[in-house]
């Protein structure tokens, strides 16, 4: 079926807040839709933990970081790099506001918890708060005043309190991926057809959303 006769195209985008790879592909994926002049796309965030060790009430960013890359590298001018690949895409990053480095598991529950319509507006605040604004994303009254700020309801903020509410959509979502050879993000999948990895400048996403229908085999794009 040509692309121009699908009546939509999924991307399951497989992403994790604390990663700003995942924030450039994002940006870079909303960019390559505003050219796209073929069939409505729908985005679906996927949730990736890249790392599940965290503690609830996290880390230290500097440690972690230095921690992270182990000599492989300097962390200012990782960060300084990063931020000048951001600024390419339109976005803003401010390292040196960041003070912790929290386990996801909590914001990707919020945004399994939003309602569908909501979902990607969550996950944008999410970055933006973390990499713009320097907020802790771990910090459960950031997460209910985000919550509010999307029209949920005071119970759905505090169910990320107690319970393990939206905690199966992600254990599902983290499994998929790895049956999928997924090991890092951001990772994009169309329509459970083409893969690519990294965050890939839009031209490339629209060259990937371009070769959708032309045939049914399976390819990875990696970054």
């Amino acid at each position: 079926m040509a692309a121009s006769q699908k009546r939509s195209i999924v991307v399951d985008l497989y992403e994790d807040f604390v990663c700003p790879w995942c924030r450039i592909g994002r940006a870079n994926l909303a960019q390559a839709i505003e050219q796209w002049e073929g069939p409505p796309i729908f985005v679906r965030h996927r949730p990736f933990i890249l790392d599940p060790t965290i503690p609830p009430e996290g880390n230290d960013f500097r440690a972690h970081m230095e921690l992270k890359f182990d000599g492989r590298g300097d962390v200012d001018q990782i960060h300084a790099h990063v931020t000048e690949v951001g600024a390419r895409s339109g976005l803003t990053f401010n390292f040196d506001k960041i003070r912790h480095a929290p386990n996801t598991l909590r914001a990707h529950r919020l945004v399994e918890l939003a309602p569908e319509p909501e979902r990607e507006a969550v996950a944008k605040e999410l970055f933006d708060q973390y990499f713009e604004h320097g907020q802790n994303i771990g910090d459960i009254e950031l997460l209910a005043g985000i919550a509010r700020n999307h029209g949920m309801d005071e119970q759905t903020a505090h169910n990320l309190y107690r319970g393990d509410a939206a905690t199966s959509e992600i254990v599902e979502s983290m499994r998929q991926a790895q049956q999928r050879g997924i090991t890092g993000v951001p990772f994009f999948v169309f329509d459970d057809q083409y893969g690519v990895s990294g965050a890939q400048p839009p031209e490339v996403l629209l060259q990937v959303l371009g070769m959708m229908g032309e045939n049914g085999q399976e390819a990875i794009v990696h970054g």
